[in-house]
């Protein structure tokens, strides 16, 4: 059983054109219908048949930024987990 998940890490965005980076964390159930390097998608679009939860853990500024996010039981992500997931 999962009882916690924690990001933490440094992020940046390229540092010209639009910040477009980000974080993300996604629990999905059922098959990968199919399978893309683009997969994400801020409307919460993706190629999973059933995404169950998702949250965006981190927007990419230009500057380096500090990520420390934990989910816990308290999340959608954390609490609609089935083993296979």
């Amino acid at each position: 059983m999962i009882k916690s998940i924690n990001i933490k890490c440094q992020t940046k965005d390229q540092g010209w054109g639009n910040e477009k980076g980000c974080i993300e964390i996604k629990l999905c159930r059922g098959k990968q219908v199919n399978q893309s390097n683009y997969e994400w998608a801020k409307d919460g679009s993706g190629d999973f048949e059933n995404t169950i939860a998702r949250s965006i853990v981190n927007n990419a500024n230009h500057n380096i930024s500090n990520v420390n996010v934990t989910f816990d039981l308290d999340s959608n992500i954390i609490n609609q987990y089935q083993i296979g997931d």
